[in-house]
């Protein structure tokens, strides 16, 4: 499942928790919010799986390029030699192998400065959204915490009241 998606669906919780009154704050499904933010985490070898795929892709091209760039020097090599031995014939497919492998040698480069950017900005975009993940998650930990601070508190004058009434009672 990719990233995108586990994200969405961590957002769907989110908005699916109860409003806190008073406040910005959700409670929310801590399990299920814990549990696609480890989906997450288990997706990310995933997206590094594509970008290495890219530039293994990248490397072939390259290879290819490059033996089809030395197997159109051989050709055109023997061919030269095979009819003329004009010098210039050789010199023009030399040139035009150079010009292939260097052409090659751009479109190789051009297609890892992609694969790169795509993996930086993927890692990138993830991070920050784990990062906001956290953040939510620690807010809503804190603010549970802080409401169960109070209704303990709460609770425990009126366990007090109570008391303090009972007293009352039995001593009139």
């Amino acid at each position: 499942m990719d990233i995108e998606h586990l994200l969405k669906r961590l957002e769907a919780v989110i908005l699916e928790g109860r409003k806190v009154p008073g406040t910005e704050y959700r409670v929310v499904d801590a399990k299920r919010c814990f549990s696609l933010i480890d989906q997450m985490v288990l997706s990310i070898p995933e997206e590094v799986k594509r970008s290495k795929n890219i530039e293994a892709e990248r490397d072939r091209i390259l290879e290819s390029a490059r033996r089809e760039a030395e197997r159109t020097r051989e050709i055109a090599e023997d061919e030269v030699m095979r009819v003329t031995d004009q010098h210039n014939i050789v010199l023009v497919a030399q040139n035009r192998a150079r010009n292939l492998e260097e052409r090659a040698r751009q479109e190789a480069d051009r297609l890892k400065l992609d694969a790169d950017t795509y993996s930086i900005d993927t890692l990138r975009r993830l991070s920050n959204e784990l990062e906001h993940l956290l953040a939510l998650a620690n807010n809503g930990v804190a603010d549970l915490e802080r409401d169960r601070t109070a209704m303990k508190k709460r609770l425990q004058a009126y366990g007090d009241e109570s008391e303090a009434n009972h007293t009352e009672t039995e001593e009139a």
